[in-house]
């Protein structure tokens, strides 16, 4: 029987009130044939005549939200939906959130949209258009959060550039007023050399001018002052003259005398101009590099920190700075706390027109001795192929107790039984034996007999073979250690589930007290024993290990036939409980169970525990009484070293009949079959199949190729491969797309297990653990985003409906079920074991309906 589209808007808008009320009612369907008519005012005073005859309904609510809508009166319909929300229906309320979702969607109000579409999908999963507007809500959030990321970042560019301009006006308008500062400075001292050259020159004329009347007015005076005798006596006339000579004679010499000094002063400066241009060019030539070290403290104790400060400078015009070349500290028995701190300071200058450059390089080392002595720190420099030792050599001298490398104490040793001087450290286990995957409390105290202020952790212990959850702080208490009071500060918790069978080690802890000094731990071993073969249970998994109980509840026990009810099962014990495996769901007889609905509840005290709860959402198919089977769940207790099974109860389920229920159906898929088209409308229903048969068809008796298609394909082919090579350049200029990228990682990281597998072939050492994360890797890729946190049979089942081969399942599953055999037990296995194993991970890998993707 065919069902009209009509009839189908009827029952969109008032099926479910039907259900409801179990009976028609005439203001309903007269509610119903208005809408459907396009009278939404018609609609909406039928609903309420009815609701005025039958009281507040959250299914009448639903159908006058409907009206509304249709008369873009959002805001009521936002009221009349949120009624909708209320009824007992799961129908109709994941139909209301459903709208809900719709009306927040076109507000843009993403995270509203995805938890109304969420909430709508845990009533009806199979609501395909929920799934694509999540899908579209999901879309539009990360598009919108991209586009508010991609604004603050263009406005964090913007402000940046207003400052880094900012910055450049400033300083130009700063080196403006120096350089006119400048100026003018040079400007004043010109002018003060000038004014001083005058007046030494004024003095000078002035001088000579005095010198030259004094000359004359002596010459002057001797000719009129001697007797005419004098004058006329011949042997008096020589002397005259002489007299006269000798005074010329010396300002001759006087004169000479002056023109050597300036020559000489002239020579001078040309010499002091070349050796200064000389010195140019030395320093234009070759850079001068410098060393300085120095200690902060001359002598220190063991144990207790120093800082050593090492400053290399270069002046001249090269950029780089030689790294320091320290001494052999191990060799000496000293330790460089961490990496060093660095600073850099950068000036420029200019010496008779050649820039220069002095780059100054500081490095800080934290030195903490482990002997004592007087040691002596060279520190150097290459500059080239030239050795530039340091101006001066420090030299430490170290004082107390060499610190000898103390063995790894056991674990579950105690409380400690000597003294160990002010403050020590002290891990403990509270068991010295396990098995792999038994749950292990480690606890690390610090002991201080003095008050030390700033007591921090440096040096974390390494749990590198452990499953590690953090727990809460102890209390601080006092203890006596042989006699000596201590005040015992906790430092950390751990809750510790080991992943491998041996002598595991958990490396020493180390904490800092003050600014200088440190204080080490010991090192901690615990033997870790594999889980015992005899009366392991079959496809058991090695992390159900622990003590668990198991219970199952229903919602109801009486439902009608295609009314969903909630099954709810849980493991509650103590354990790693976020790495159980509840194993293989059993069969359901008459009902259909979708995928459950996984919630861990971790606590975080001593022992760590909790519970795993799986919510599974299930329709009866067929009327009469139904059972949910016992579901069992096996694990290894370690207190009693044995195997265990729990079980839950089966549960009847009462399912009365249903005309109007759909018929039982194998399987539910959300997609219609290959060869069939479905209408999909607004509340998920679907509308009558069109069938092959239904559909005409003509013989194709003409060949296919004709003369257009061949002409047509000559002239595409050219085009094509035109095409192709420009799309292959824009391919190389633009770079993949994300999609691309997160392929190629994938292929990565592939090839990274692939080659960490193949290193291990001949040892043993990691090469299950590859094997494993390269399997895993592969089924949940295979998988999709369904496959993301399930368990591996779930897993599996997945990859079943997903379409790879049972034989591809049943060795992938095989390869798994080694690895973890061979990683949480002591079985060992030859190199050509493991070289088989690999061959075979790799034709999956390759050749396999795993490798092939869903879409193909």
């Amino acid at each position: 029987m065919m069902i009209s589209s009509k009839t189908m808007l009827g029952l969109l808008a008032a099926g479910w009130l039907a259900e409801a009320l179990a009976s028609t009612h005439g203001d309903i369907d007269a509610g119903v044939a208005a809408y459907n008519a396009g009278d939404s005012e018609a609609a909406l005073t039928s609903y309420a005549a009815a609701e005025a005859d039958l009281g507040e309904r959250p299914e009448i609510h639903f159908d006058k939200g409907l009206a509304l809508l249709a008369k873009d009166d959002k805001e009521g319909a936002r009221k009349a939906f949120e009624h909708g929300t209320e009824s007992e229906f799961s129908a109709v309320h994941a139909s209301a959130e459903y709208e809900l979702g719709n009306l927040e969607l076109d507000a843009e109000a993403f995270d509203a949209a995805i938890e109304r579409y969420t909430k709508c999908l845990k009533l009806r999963p199979d609501h395909a258009n929920a799934k694509w507007n999540l899908e579209l809500a999901l879309l539009k959030k990360k598009q919108k959060e991209e586009e508010e990321e991609k604004k603050k970042k263009e406005d964090e560019r913007r402000r940046t550039k207003r400052r880094r301009t900012k910055r450049r006006r400033t300083k130009r308008r700063r080196t403006k007023r120096r350089r006119t500062r400048r100026r003018r400075t040079k400007r004043r001292r010109t002018r003060r050399r000038r004014t001083k050259r005058r007046r030494t020159s004024r003095r000078r004329t002035s001088r000579r001018r005095t010198s030259r009347r004094a000359s004359s007015r002596s010459r002057s005076r001797s000719r009129s002052t001697a007797p005419t005798s004098t004058r006329r006596s011949s042997s008096s006339t020589p002397r005259t003259s002489f007299s006269s000579g000798a005074r010329r004679a010396g300002r001759c010499r006087w004169r000479r005398t002056g023109e050597m000094g300036g020559r000489r002063r002239f020579l001078s400066g040309l010499a002091a101009l070349g050796a200064l241009g000389l010195l140019a060019r030395t320093v234009h030539a070759a850079d001068r590099v410098t060393v300085a070290v120095e200690l902060d403290r001359s002598s220190t104790q063991v144990g207790e920190a120093v800082e050593l400060t090492i400053q290399v400078e270069r002046v001249g015009e090269g950029r780089g700075i030689p790294d320091p070349v320290l001494p052999d500290f191990a060799a000496l028995g000293i330790t460089i706390a961490g990496e060093p701190s660095t600073f850099r300071g950068f000036t420029s200058m200019n010496i008779n027109g050649v820039s220069q450059s002095r780059i100054t390089q500081t490095y800080s080392y934290t030195l903490i001795p482990g002997k004592p002595g007087k040691f002596s720190l060279p520190v150097h420099v290459m500059n080239g192929a030239v050795k530039i030792n340091a101006i001066r050599t420090p030299v430490l001298e170290v004082t107390g107790t060499a610190t000898a490398t103390a063995p790894p104490i056991a674990g579950g040793s105690g409380d400690p039984t000597e003294a160990q001087g002010d403050i020590f450290l002290w891990s403990r286990l509270d068991k010295p034996r396990v098995y792999v995957g038994e749950q292990l409390i480690y606890a690390l105290e610090v002991y201080e007999r003095l008050p030390f202020p700033n007591i921090q952790l440096r040096a974390l212990p390494g749990f590198p073979d452990f499953w590690s959850v953090e727990l809460q702080d102890g209390e601080m208490r006092t203890e006596s250690v042989a006699g000596v009071p201590y005040r015992v500060h906790p430092g950390l918790r751990r809750a510790l589930f080991p992943q491998r069978a041996g002598t595991l080690t958990i490396s020493a802890p180390e904490v800092g007290v003050g600014m200088r000094r440190r204080v080490g731990g010991r090192a901690t071993t615990v033997e870790v024993l594999p889980l015992p073969s005899e009366g392991r249970p079959a496809g058991f998994s090695a992390n159900n290990v622990g003590v668990y109980t198991i219970a199952a509840k229903v919602d109801r026990a009486k439902v009608k036939q295609g009314e969903p009810f909630t099954l709810t099962l849980t493991i509650t014990g103590t354990g790693n409980i976020r790495v159980i495996d509840p194993g293989a769901w059993p069969e359901l007889d008459g009902m259909r169970r979708y995928d459950p609905k996984l919630e861990t509840r971790q606590n975080v005290g001593a022992p760590v525990g909790g519970a795993q709860i799986y919510e599974f959402l299930v329709i009866p198919e067929r009327a009469g009484s139904l059972q949910v089977p016992p579901h069992s769940f096996s694990f290894f207790d370690p207190a009693a070293a044995r195997y265990q099974t729990v079980s839950t109860q089966a549960i009847e389920i009462t399912v009365t009949g249903d005309a109007n229920a759909p018929a039982p159906s194998e399987a539910k898929t959300d997609t219609p079959a290959p060869g069939k088209a479905a209408t999909v409308r607004d509340d998920g229903l679907l509308a009558p199949l069109i069938t092959p048969d239904a559909l005409p068809r003509v013989a194709v008796e003409s060949s296919w190729l004709t003369p257009r298609r061949f002409t047509t394909g000559m002239i595409a082919a050219p085009v094509a491969l035109g095409v192709g090579g420009l799309a292959r350049l824009l391919w190389r200029r633009i770079g993949p797309d994300e999609r691309s990228r997160a392929s190629a990682a994938r292929a990565l990281r592939q090839r990274g297990l692939v080659a960490q597998a193949e290193r291990g072939v001949a040892s043993g050492e990691g090469f299950y653990n590859a094997l494993s994360q390269l399997l895993q890797a592969l089924a949940v890729e295979r998988a999709g985003s369904e496959g993301q946190g399930l368990p591996r049979r779930a897993l599996l089942e997945l990859l079943a409906r997903k379409g790879v081969s049972a034989d591809d399942l049943r060795r992938l599953g095989e390869l798994l079920d080694r690895s973890d055999a061979a990683r949480f037990g002591a079985a060992s296995e030859a190199a050509s074991d493991r070289k088989a194993a690999l061959d075979d991970a790799l034709t999956l890998v390759s050749r396999s309906s795993l490798a092939k993707s869903e879409a193909a």
